[in-house]
């Protein structure tokens, strides 16, 4: 039996674009080349991954997923393509780029992204990019569409890359209206008028003096949601829990970390469910709500740099510790989560303005920007949790193992 050429039923040209009403920006136009990518199950798939992991714990509104946030830096993307005046070719690569730049996402979005990552040697960047040239190749050639310009508008050099993964980059802009919109949390993002000041500078896109008080206002409301959302402690005890039940199912075999990634959250849920050894019962914990509480925070300030290097962002390592602790505190060591992220960074404070025709950076510009940079410290911290009936043993011995001035080669 022939196999079926993946390019037939494609949408016609001669197709008018479809108007997609969306709570943030309105009204999405979606061409043809837009309709049929958002139509291929790779894409439609991210009607079931949330954006914003576990935040529904806390926020029972925040149940928006990649798909919409994917539309909507569809959208800005083409906003900066009128506000440049890109030749038409050019435009619809950089909103195919926009749109398609989160399809390597697994569930529950950056929840499961370093389990994901430590499996499979893949962030979720390198997957979109895989899912791109393996899965979306005939429908973007058939639009003219090379796949390997939407490869460098992702993850490569191309010019205009600064706007799909950049300081003040449209995902960005869009997720934090998004996430801000869903969860109640106010925002002050000025998305418009930020689209509107950026142009391209010796190959770079920059942004132009005008947009200096729609950028502040932008990092204003990211260091609010990082606070109220993103490092939220109860948002964090959700994740950890997911991930711990994800780390689970990989270590005793019930799925590899290439599954996972394919999975969306339906599929994620289904299985935890279907788990009757330590990766369900985790997972139990975050479908009943009962979390695990704070037994210890330490400020990252106050940890020496060299053990901040050794726990951030390492999950084994990070495990390692919660069982020392848990020996420690005699507890079972799947009762201890250590929260490590990485070091706080603040990316957008490098933002190129052009300034009289030199380009400096958004700090160098603002004195809030500045200030902003020193306080978003504040909202990281070290964190070890523990369920409530062992938040006092753990709270006891967590201090006694975690020795901050012990050398890092006693660790």
């Amino acid at each position: 039996m022939p196999r079926p050429d993946p390019a037939q039923g494609l949408a016609s040209e001669t197709h008018r674009a479809k108007r997609i009403k969306d709570p943030v920006h309105d009204f999405i136009v979606a061409e043809p080349y837009a309709r049929d990518l958002i139509d291929t199950p790779t894409f439609q798939r991210l009607r079931f991954i949330r954006q914003t992991g576990t935040a529904h714990l806390v926020y029972p509104g925040a149940n928006h997923t990649r798909f919409e946030h994917s539309l909507g830096c569809h959208h800005l993307a083409r906003v900066a393509a009128a506000t440049l005046d890109l030749p038409p070719d050019e435009a619809r690569h950089l909103a195919t780029a926009a749109l398609l730049h989160d399809i390597g996402h697994s569930p529950f979005s950056h929840t499961s992204e370093a389990v994901v990552e430590q499996a499979t040697g893949s962030d979720h960047e390198d997957i979109s990019v895989n899912r791109i040239h393996n899965e979306l190749t005939p429908t973007l050639e058939h639009h003219d569409i090379d796949p390997y310009q939407i490869e460098s508008l992702i993850q490569g050099d191309h010019p205009l890359k600064g706007l799909i993964s950049g300081p003040l980059d449209i995902d960005r802009i869009d997720y934090l209206l998004r996430d801000g919109h869903y969860t109640g949390v106010a925002t002050s993002v000025d998305a418009l008028r930020l689209m509107a000041t950026v142009t391209l500078h010796k190959d770079r896109v920059v942004m132009t003096n005008d947009g200096l008080n729609a950028a502040e206002s932008l990092l204003v409301t990211r260091f609010a949601m990082h606070s109220a959302v993103y490092y939220h402690h109860t948002c964090r005890a959700g994740e950890l829990l997911m991930e711990r039940a994800m780390l689970a199912l990989i270590q005793e075999g019930s799925i590899t970390g290439q599954q996972l990634a394919r999975m969306d959250d339906y599929d994620l849920v289904a299985t935890l469910r279907a788990d009757e050894g330590p990766a369900g019962e985790l997972a139990q914990r975050v479908f009943d709500r009962r979390l695990s509480k704070v037994a210890l925070e330490i400020p990252y300030k106050a940890l020496e740099p060299r053990w901040v290097e050794t726990y951030s962002g390492d999950l084994q390592r990070q495990r390692d510790l919660e069982k020392r602790i848990a020996d420690r505190a005699s507890v079972p060591e799947n009762e201890v989560q250590v929260d490590a992220p990485s070091p706080p960074t603040l990316p957008e404070v490098d933002a190129p303005i052009l300034d009289d025709g030199d380009i400096i950076g958004l700090a160098e510009a603002s004195t809030l920007v500045r200030a902003l940079a020193t306080a978003h410290q504040d909202h990281w911290h070290f964190r070890v949790y523990a369920p409530p009936e062992h938040k006092d043993a753990v709270a006891e011995a967590a201090p006694k193992v975690i020795t901050l001035e012990r050398p890092l080669d006693e660790f």
